[in-house]
C-alpha cells in the first residue's frame, strides 16, 4: 500500500519525465536517476508554479517553485541573500528553535557565469530539531535564484543523516537546474511566466485576462503591480497617497464543482476574522448586468490599533461564477482616493 499521499494538479505539463521544465518561467530541473519529480498544485505551493523531487528510499526531497517578488513584476531586483534571509526568518517565525546560518554566493553550476546584470544567487542553511517520528535532527537548505523580480527558489530537506549520506545524489539534482534562456533581461523576466501562468497581463492601469475573461481599470497614476501567491491571478494599485487596491481571482478550490455564493460568503467571513475587519454593512447578492455574475458590496471597518486616524473603511466588491471567485478589495488612505477607488470598482467586468 501507498506510504504516503500527494494531491497534484489535474495538469501539470511543466513536469514529465522526471523533470520540471518550463520555457515562460525560464527553468529545468530533474531527469535525474534515483529521483521521482511529482507536480504541486500552485495554490498549495503558493507560486506560479512548482513540483517536488523525492530521493528514492531516503527522507530527502527538493521543493522547487516559481515565485515572483512580492512588489511585483516591475522590474525590481531584490539581492537574492536577502530573499533567502527572509525565507529563513519565515521558518524561524513557524519555528522557534530554527537556527538559519549565513546567507553566500551561489549560482546553478549549468547556469552562466557570473550572473547577468540584475540577477543573483544566495544560499542558506537552516538547522532544525527532529519532527514528529524523524530519527534525528533536520535541515533546510534554501538556494535562490533572482532574475529580476522573478524568483526560482530550489528547498533541500531532510534529515541531517540523509543529507550527508546522499551528498552526490543533492548536488547531483542541484547540478540539474539551469536556464533554458540566459540571455532573458533581469527587467522582464516575470512578464511572460505570470502572463503564461495567470492568462492576465498589464496595460498601463488596466488589468485584461483573457483566460478568464476579466478587465478592471485601475485609478490612473497609481503604481500596478501583478502577483502570485496561489490565487489564479492577484493584482495590486498603490496611490501616492498610500490608497491600496487589490483585484484577486480565486480558481475553485478542490473537491468543490462550482462556487456559489453560500460558499463565497463563509470564505469571506473567515479572511475578516483572519484580518480583524468588521463588517459594518453589506448589500445583499443580486445580478449585476456589467459582471454578468452574482455580485455584492460590503463594507469592514478595520480597526485603529492606536493610530491617530482612528478606525477607516475598506470596500469590498465579491462576484461569484461557477468557476471564480472575484475579490476587490479598497483600502483608501484618506477621503480623497475614495472615487478613484470607486470609479475603479465600478469598471469591473468579468461576463
Amino acid at each position: 500500500p501507498p506510504t504516503f499521499c500527494v494531491e497534484v494538479p489535474r495538469d501539470a505539463p511543466c513536469a514529465a519525465d522526471g523533470r520540471f521544465r518550463c520555457p515562460p518561467c525560464n527553468l529545468e530541473v530533474g531527469g535525474v536517476p534515483g529521483w521521482l519529480c511529482v507536480p504541486l498544485r500552485a495554490d498549495r505551493a503558493l507560486a506560479l508554479d512548482a513540483a517536488t523531487f523525492y530521493l528514492i528510499g531516503t527522507d530527502v526531497g527538493c521543493e522547487v517553485s516559481v515565485r515572483v517578488d512580492e512588489r511585483g513584476n516591475a522590474g525590481f531586483a531584490a539581492p537574492a541573500t536577502a530573499i533567502a534571509e527572509r525565507l529563513a526568518d519565515g521558518l524561524r517565525r513557524l519555528d522557534p528553535a530554527a537556527r538559519p546560518g549565513l546567507a553566500t554566493a551561489w549560482w546553478p553550476a549549468a547556469a552562466a557565469s557570473p550572473p547577468a546584470p540584475g540577477c543573483s544567487g544566495a544560499r542558506l542553511a537552516v538547522d532544525l530539531p527532529a519532527a514528529g517520528g524523524a530519527p534525528g535532527p533536520e535541515r533546510a537548505v534554501f538556494h535562490v535564484a533572482a532574475l529580476g523580480s522573478l524568483q526560482h527558489l530550489l528547498v533541500v530537506r531532510g534529515s541531517r543523516a540523509g543529507l550527508d549520506a546522499h551528498r552526490a545524489e543533492v548536488q547531483a539534482l542541484l547540478d540539474s537546474y539551469r536556464l533554458l534562456d540566459p540571455g532573458v533581461p533581469a527587467g522582464s523576466a516575470a512578464t511572460l511566466p505570470l502572463q503564461h501562468h495567470t492568462g492576465g497581463e498589464l496595460r498601463g492601469a488596466e488589468y485584461h485576462n483573457q483566460r478568464w475573461g476579466v478587465r478592471l481599470r485601475g485609478p490612473d497614476g497609481w503604481r500596478t503591480e501583478q502577483r502570485c501567491g496561489g490565487a489564479a491571478f492577484r493584482v495590486a494599485w498603490a496611490g501616492p497617497r498610500g490608497g491600496r487596491l487589490w483585484l484577486h481571482g480565486y480558481a475553485v478550490p478542490s473537491g468543490m464543482a462550482r462556487w456559489c455564493r453560500e460558499t463565497a460568503d463563509a470564505w469571506f467571513a473567515e479572511l475578516c476574522a483572519e484580518r480583524g475587519l468588521a463588517a459594518a454593512g453589506a448589500a445583499a447578492w443580486s445580478a449585476a448586468g456589467d459582471c454578468g455574475a452574482l455580485s455584492r458590496s460590503v463594507t469592514c471597518t478595520v480597526p485603529g490599533g492606536g493610530s491617530p486616524l482612528g478606525p477607516r473603511q475598506r470596500l469590498f466588491r465579491l462576484v461569484v461564477r461557477d468557476d471564480l471567485l472575484l475579490v476587490v478589495d479598497a483600502a483608501p488612505a484618506c477621503d480623497d482616493d475614495w472615487p478613484a477607488l470607486r470609479g475603479a470598482i465600478d469598471s469591473l467586468r468579468a461576463p
